[in-house]
């Protein structure tokens, strides 16, 4: 940890807050919550207390956050199962599709 308190993740997660919502793409706003979602994370290297943290770093003097959660998404959950059926996937570069370690691709 470094002084500031924040892990290496965490710090990450930071520094990518600048970047968020700088698309000009049409949000749906919905009804005022005291939730916040974190997506598209590495969440084998993210945790709840990096979560935590940051959302902590932004809050407002005398805000607070309670807690952090991860909960696991629909396509999270299938890709668990994949995983677990199949075994790890590798990902191969230059826009070749995945293959399952030792499941018949072929060219490996």
């Amino acid at each position: 940890m470094a002084e500031d308190g924040l892990s290496a993740a965490a710090r990450a997660i930071k520094d990518l807050a600048p970047s968020i919502g700088d698309e000009d793409e049409d949000v749906e706003e919905g009804d005022e919550t005291n939730r916040l979602a974190f997506v598209n994370l590495d969440w084998a290297k993210v945790k709840a207390r990096d979560v935590l943290a940051v959302a902590r770093s932004f809050a407002p003097p005398g805000g607070r956050v309670l807690r952090a959660t991860i909960y696991v998404s629909d396509f999270g959950q299938k890709q668990l199962e994949q995983e677990r059926l199949h075994g790890p996937a590798l990902l191969l570069r230059a826009g070749s599709s995945s293959i399952g370690v030792g499941g018949g691709g072929g060219g490996l």
